[in-house]
């Protein structure tokens, strides 16, 4: 019993975070990003990121959701919501 005691406290602490992988996985696009496209690659991603996802993900973190879910769903509406807002604004 105490063998399995011992393992489950190892394998919490060396755990890694939901919100670090995030982070390591945003700072790999935007490298890969930089190396592919240079500048602009990059401030087009920042942009997209400023623009598209991070407003529904503000609007979406009031939800009782997981991180993951909240990253994903922001990333798809804000991709489905900001071209409709703007052609029923009558901007396209």
């Amino acid at each position: 019993m105490d063998n399995k005691e011992d393992t489950s406290n190892i394998a919490n602490k060396l755990t890694i975070k939901e919100g670090h992988i995030y982070i390591f996985l945003l700072v790999v696009i935007v490298f890969f990003a930089a190396y592919l496209f240079k500048l602009t690659g990059v401030k087009s991603l920042v942009v997209f990121i400023l623009v598209f996802s991070l407003p529904v993900y503000l609007i979406i973190s009031k939800l009782n959701l997981d991180m993951t879910e909240k990253a994903i769903f922001s990333l798809f509406l804000g991709i489905g919501l900001f071209p409709l807002s703007c052609s029923g604004i009558g901007l396209s």
